[in-house]
This record gives structure tokens, C-alpha cells and sequence, in this order.
């Protein structure tokens, strides 16, 4: 997976037609690979509401295209961290003028920061990349200042049928699950809807971009879209048997540990 993203990351920054299937999906370029449209993504900024004081730390940057566009909007001071070297070297570079913004190449489990460092952390479509997720969450809340805010946006998918449909409530997933072990009290929105619509998008529109990612010579850009996309005649209470989205939010009250 590690060495496919390296891949990746250079192909999407290069590529005039994964720029326009970005705009047609998400809304605006930022050379995504997660799930959250700018409707998605605006909803999430107006929980964290951060201002030009905050201190910010993204984890899951990608080529720090969300953190240059929050950067832009707040003024804030953010960071962003992502495992990739390839796509941290990318962010740099396209930043380096902007001084308020920063990246760092970094396995999230891993990150080391000063204790109360952030008023606001987020991560979008990357946090399941965590090795011991409840362990990084304590860590997550450590960093986080005394009235911080920490969003995940997660998607929960049963693959398996066996598997009891129960487990996509969102005390269930992964990161329910890992909220309820560690005892850090949760709000949770439901963003399933959205991603229904999402997941319908990008397969219409991967389709209609094929031959252009043919003439680019990235036909498997095409496929990647296809594969993690649903089959345009399939219906919400279908979709909704297997897969849910959730955006959860923990404040960190001043009292907690």
C-alpha cells in the first residue's frame, strides 16, 4: 500500500485529468483520495471553527492541498503529517513560501510532539491506518490543548455478510470502539447520505473520464477510482448495509487527562 501511494502521489499532481475529476467530485482540486466532498469538508471546518490563534495539526495530509486551503482560509498555523516521503516532499515544495504552514514525513503512531501542543486536530480517511488506534487516540488527546478539538471522519465497510450489520453504528466501528475502550466521551454525525451520493459521483464520472485517463497513459488511476466507487444503480438502502460515514468530534474538556 506504502509503495502504491509513492506512486500515486506524483501521477495525481501531474495529471490534467485527475485535476478535473477531483473538481467534478469534490468540488475543488485538491488531489484527494479519501471521501469527503467540499460539502463534507465545509460541515467538518464549521465544527472546528478554527481561528487565526489556533495551532493545527493534520494527520493524513496527503500533499497538503486541505492544509493549504484551510491555511488560506484561517491564517492558522498548521501542520501537516503524512507516512509518505514522496507526498511530504511534494507539499514542501509547493509551500515553501507560505511560513505559517509546515509538513512533516511521519507514521502517525509515531508522531512526536510536545504534550498540549494543538488546538485543533483532524484527520480525514486516514486514521485506519493506525496500528493501535485506541493507544494514538490517548496520544491525539494528550497533544490536544485544555477546550481542543479532535474530528475523524471515518468510514466503516462490511465486507463480510456474515459479519453483523450492527457493527456499522458508530459506537461499533473502529473508531467508536476505539473511543468507547479509552473513555473519551464522543459526538457523532451521520454523513452516510453524503457518501452514498459521493460513491455514485465518482463512478459516473470516472467513467465518463476514461478515455482520458487512457490518452494520459493512467489507465489505473481510472480503475482505482472504479474499484472504491458503487455501481450507479444501486440504491441508498443497499448501500447502506454495508458501508456508513460518520464525522466523530471529541472536545477536550479541561478537566481531562
Amino acid at each position: 500500500m506504502f509503495s502504491w501511494y509513492n506512486e500515486l502521489y506524483p501521477d495525481v499532481e501531474n495529471s490534467a485529468t485527475y485535476s478535473k475529476y477531483c473538481n467534478l467530485v469534490f468540488g475543488k482540486d485538491f488531489s484527494q483520495q479519501g471521501f469527503s466532498d467540499f460539502e463534507q469538508i465545509n460541515f467538518m471546518l464549521s465544527k472546528l471553527d478554527i481561528k487565526t490563534k489556533d495551532k493545527v495539526l493534520e494527520i493524513g495530509c496527503g500533499t497538503g492541498k486541505l492544509s493549504e486551503y484551510i491555511y488560506g482560509l484561517t491564517n492558522a498555523e498548521i501542520i501537516g503529517v503524512d507516512y509518505s516521503q514522496t507526498a511530504i516532499q511534494i507539499a514542501k515544495e509547493r509551500t515553501r513560501e507560505k511560513h505559517g504552514l509546515s509538513f512533516l514525513c511521519s507514521d502517525m503512531d509515531e508522531m512526536s510532539f510536545p504534550v498540549s501542543s494543538f488546538d485543533i486536530i483532524y484527520s480525514i480517511d486516514a486514521i485506519f491506518f493506525s496500528k493501535d488506534l485506541p493507544k494514538l487516540l490517548l496520544k491525539l488527546n494528550k497533544l490536544l490543548k485544555d477546550n481542543g478539538k479532535l474530528i475523524i471522519c471515518y468510514s466503516e465497510i462490511r465486507f463480510d455478510e456474515k459479519v453483523s450489520i450492527e457493527n456499522l453504528l458508530p459506537q461499533n466501528t473502529q473508531v467508536g470502539q476505539a473511543f468507547e475502550k479509552v473513555g473519551l466521551t464522543y459526538q457523532f454525525f451521520n454523513l452516510t447520505d453524503y457518501l452514498y451520493k459521493h460513491m455514485l459521483l465518482k463512478r459516473r464520472i470516472a467513467l465518463a473520464l476514461k478515455e482520458e485517463f487512457v490518452v494520459e497513459g493512467k489507465e489505473y488511476l481510472f480503475d482505482y477510482i472504479f474499484r472504491e466507487s458503487i455501481p450507479v444503480d444501486m440504491s441508498l438502502s443497499t448501500f447502506k448495509d454495508f458501508q456508513a460515514r460518520y464525522l466523530y468530534l471529541y472536545e477536550k474538556l479541561r478537566c481531562s487527562q
